[in-house]
């Protein structure tokens, strides 16, 4: 029997090199804006409640404040301390390692400080991540471009959603832990034979801890994926936990490669930013101190006090933003004014990695959708309040069927 020949007449190579999706993250991060204004937004939420928290409980984590602290992971992120291009590529890496450090000995030294500030955290992430990763899932699936105010109110209807479903698997883990350990505990207070019942029943506190710590595991893992879940399917938090932890267990090698080049992906567009902020704070900078020196010497405006750098330092490539020399007066006051836009401005910057993360996260998911379900990356849940007039009109006409006129009867 001779060999049949085949011959290929197209190559889909988004099946065949999926990871491609993940290099369109960069576009869909930085336009529109929306997504970084709303990240801008919980971004201040968070760390001005943590300064206005550190006004009352006065935490000294590493000596400092933490304002000050918040600088550091700053300091790392745009590469301060970075030395080579490898270490420049993931500074953002060092710093969110850094930044769980820090996190860890905030609960040591200040449990309550910490306590309150996870939770403002929690409800604002929740909230803000939720409403990007819909504005990701629409124009990834549909290039469609939705409005922050559209992405607002997708939020504040799946909010309860968003809020419980990072914290169902903790709460069955609470569950498992107090069902079986408080009577084992109990055990213990009868004398002798208590002590004998509670090591023949060791062995199911070994279970719970093994179960206890499967949970967590991939419950953490999965944690990124849930909120791309909720608005992508626009289902309830049950749903958005068994797809998030189901596509984990099922693939878990695939989610982390993903995972780890979106991060390098990640930190090598982050330098992009970090130079085309540096360029556009730069040429004003430079072209207002040309003007200002090429002044008569005599102009009271050439004077030492009035320098430019009283008002706003050069910005470097490393250090966008340095405080100004100004302390008294009106130049004091200018400089608060002037540090005020740095501070925004510097913000969108910093507000791109948690764009991106959300970006990303919400990418993987659809391929990881198309893998396990078959189902096409264009298919996205519609939202009622999203759809324009002209489409509901369409569908009016679509779905009304004209009754035609009854015949004579002779």
């Amino acid at each position: 029997m001779a060999d049949q020949e085949v011959a290929v007449r197209d190559v889909i190579w988004d099946r065949i090199v999926p990871m491609g999706h993940l290099l369109r993250t960069f576009r869909l991060a930085i336009w529109p804006p929306g997504k970084l204004i709303l990240c801008l937004v919980a971004l201040a939420v968070t760390v001005g409640s943590g300064v206005l928290l550190d006004q009352h409980y006065e935490t000294n984590v590493h000596g400092q404040s933490f304002w000050a602290n918040v600088l550091y992971i700053y300091s790392i992120a745009t590469g301060f301390f970075a030395h080579g291009w490898i270490e420049l590529c993931l500074a953002p890496v060092s710093a969110l390692s850094e930044t769980v450090g820090l996190t860890a000995m905030y609960w040591k030294t200040a449990p309550m400080f910490s306590l309150w500030l996870s939770i403002i955290t929690f409800l604002t992430w929740t909230f803000f991540g939720g409403a990007v990763s819909r504005l990701v899932a629409l124009q990834f699936a549909r290039d469609e471009r939705a409005g922050i105010v559209t992405a607002l109110r997708f939020a504040c209807r799946r909010y309860s959603a968003l809020l419980t479903s990072p914290l169902a698997l903790i709460v069955v883990v609470i569950i498992m832990a107090v069902a079986v350990c408080l009577p084992l505990s109990l055990v213990l207070l009868i004398p002798a034979a208590g002590e004998i019942a509670f090591g023949v029943l060791f062995f199911l506190l070994l279970i719970v801890g093994v179960l206890a710590s499967v949970l967590l595991l991939f419950g953490l893992t999965s944690l990124a994926l849930q909120g791309p879940v909720i608005a992508v399917e626009g289902r309830d938090a049950f749903d958005a936990v068994s797809r998030a932890v189901g596509y984990v267990v099922g693939h878990p090698w695939r989610y982390l490669i993903y995972t780890v080049f979106s991060f390098l992906y990640m930190g090598a567009t982050f330098i992009f930013v970090r130079l085309f902020a540096f360029v556009a704070l730069a040429i004003p900078h430079y072209a207002v101190s040309a003007w200002w020196w090429s002044r008569p010497a005599g102009d009271s405006f050439a004077s030492p006090e009035a320098q430019l750098d009283h008002l706003w330092a050069a910005p470097h490539f490393d250090e966008l933003f340095r405080a100004p020399l100004a302390s008294v007066g009106s130049e004091h006051v200018a400089a608060m004014i002037v540090t005020a836009f740095l501070v925004a401005f510097i913000g969108l910057v910093m507000a791109f990695l948690p764009v991106f993360f959300l970006t990303a996260q919400t990418i993987i998911y659809f391929l990881l959708r198309r893998m396990v379900d078959a189902k096409d990356l264009d298919e996205v849940c519609s939202d009622g309040a999203e759809e324009a007039p002209s489409a509901a009109l369409e569908k009016t006409d679509a779905t009304t069927v004209e009754a035609e006129p009854a015949g004579e009867t002779n």
